[in-house]
């Protein structure tokens, strides 16, 4: 017969070994990739929840909780944006083979690139790849670049159409010119509530985009947009400043970027999408309360 006390720290270690292995499923903190295109982050693990925010193609991930086919998970480059996604769309590192053991990636600075299957160029393509998508780079053939997907995939992609950094660092930090040309490529990308991509961007995350693909990192949302960088006053913008609006709620809650002459690029569902607006735009002119200079 086992002695009570015997029983009692037999029941503790199975309770503690349970609330281990508990901890363990809900909270990993191993690094995971986005394997493909861009995906959604939802508020909750849901089809039918809230976007919060994407994930460009090669974005490491944390995961830090699960439920079902899906993972929560938050996105250092974004601030450890958290979230959930789908797990169908993302891939542990352990098993991102070349993509996650190479010491440079490739960051696409245009709103679309295609990546050959052979470095002759022309069909089959592996993937057409979207700006801020994320890639590593296996080595350099000509004008080509040799890259890798987190999925196991390679192929080849035009030297002009990315930028190549350490993978311990930032892609290249480039200036005002660069900041309003890469914009402009995404003129009548629609508008869409939580999106960061070429098929549609919401404002902040338009704002975003650009600047990750010129090597300034930003928050995600126009409200911490606004605490970074220096104030800058109406009569001095230059190109490339980040000016703000309150729009839906108090605050900065709206972010453009000043192109200058008076003008604004920037994505809001008023202009259903990307579009150059006037600084004094009767709808956003009245809502303006400031900018930032982060370049």
């Amino acid at each position: 017969m086992v002695h009570s006390p015997t029983i009692a720290l037999i029941l503790a270690l199975a309770i503690l070994s349970t609330a281990i292995q508990g901890q363990a499923r809900a909270s990993s903190h191993e690094g995971w990739f986005v394997r493909g295109g861009t995906v959604d982050v939802r508020a909750e693990p849901a089809d039918g929840a809230e976007r919060v925010t994407q994930a460009h193609l090669g974005t490491e991930v944390v995961v830090i909780g699960e439920a079902d086919d899906w993972a929560k998970v938050r996105i250092p480059v974004q601030g450890n944006y958290p979230g959930w996604i789908r797990k169908s769309a993302i891939v542990p590192a352990r098993e991102a083979g070349a993509f996650a053991s190479a010491k440079q990636l490739a960051v696409v600075r245009v709103a679309r690139a295609p990546v050959f299957r052979s470095e002759q160029g022309g069909e089959p393509v592996v993937a057409q790849v979207t700006l801020g998508a994320r890639l590593a780079v296996l080595g350099r053939r000509g004008r080509l670049v040799r890259v890798a997907f987190p999925g196991g995939e390679s192929g080849y992609i035009a030297e002009d159409a990315v930028a190549l950094y350490d993978r311990d660092g930032t892609p290249p930090r480039r200036g005002a010119d660069d900041i309003i040309k890469t914009a402009t490529q995404l003129l009548g990308v629609p508008y869409l509530w939580g999106g960061m991509s070429t098929d549609g961007v919401d404002c902040s995350g338009f704002v975003y985009t650009v600047f990750y693909a010129n090597g300034i990192v930003l928050p995600r949302d126009a409200h911490e947009q606004y605490t970074v960088g220096t104030p800058v006053g109406r009569g001095d913008l230059r190109p490339g400043d980040l000016v703000f609006y309150s729009t839906y709620a108090a605050g900065a809650s709206h972010v453009g970027i000043y192109m200058g002459e008076h003008r604004v690029i920037q994505s809001g569902s008023r202009t259903r999408g990307v579009a150059v607006i006037d600084l004094d735009d009767p709808h956003y002119g009245p809502k303006y309360i400031g900018a930032r200079r982060v370049l």
